[in-house]
């Protein structure tokens, strides 16, 4: 081996090595940051399935004395419990698969970059080293990962607000209907 492909293999060694650290470094960060937010989504689901069942002990409870009006915040409440779990479900697997093509992405195309960078070692110090010819699948591959995983993260997102906001609206209705219960002149 000439000093130039030794020169080059140091060289290709030491970018792969820098490339994967860094990307090991990015999804590190990336995977904490979704499990502290599934891990948020998860206790939003327990806090909303949890002040339902109250809502529901409460009603049975007074039953006999219940108001028109507190059958319509109680459905309302329902409602827009059931449609933030429904949601915050979602968010959780959207965001898993964010994630699963998301990484997908960023290793195929890391693979592609390896290539190029060999080519162009292999170019600039006038030798070969004997490489996987790129292939079109994986140009496409990597195209669909990487819109999968945009295409994944919006809806996510998306999700994500839409939890928040029936969660909100859903706590506004429990508050309408205890103070119904409460406060009501007999």
């Amino acid at each position: 081996m000439s000093d130039r492909e030794s020169i080059a293999q140091e060289l290709y060694k030491e970018d792969f090595a820098r490339k994967t650290a860094t990307r090991e470094a990015y999804f590190a960060r990336g995977f904490d940051v979704a499990r502290q937010r599934i891990a948020f989504y998860d206790r939003l689901i327990l806090l909303a399935g949890g002040t339902l069942t109250l809502s529901f002990t409460a009603a049975t409870t007074f039953r006999s004395k219940l108001p028109l009006i507190c059958g319509a915040y109680l459905t309302t409440e329902a409602i827009l419990f059931a449609v933030s779990i429904v949601f915050a479900l979602a968010f959780s697997w959207l965001t898993l698969s964010h994630l699963v093509h998301s990484n997908r992405s960023v290793t195929i195309d890391s693979t592609l970059s390896n290539r190029q960078f060999s080519k162009f070692l292999a170019t600039s110090f006038l030798f070969s080293l004997k490489l996987e010819e790129s292939t079109a699948e994986d140009a496409a591959a990597q195209a669909k990962s990487t819109k999968w995983a945009k295409g994944t993260h919006m809806a996510a997102a998306i999700s994500a607000v839409i939890s928040v906001i029936a969660f909100v609206a859903a706590y506004v209705f429990f508050f309408l209907f205890v103070h119904a219960n409460l406060f009501r002149n007999p």
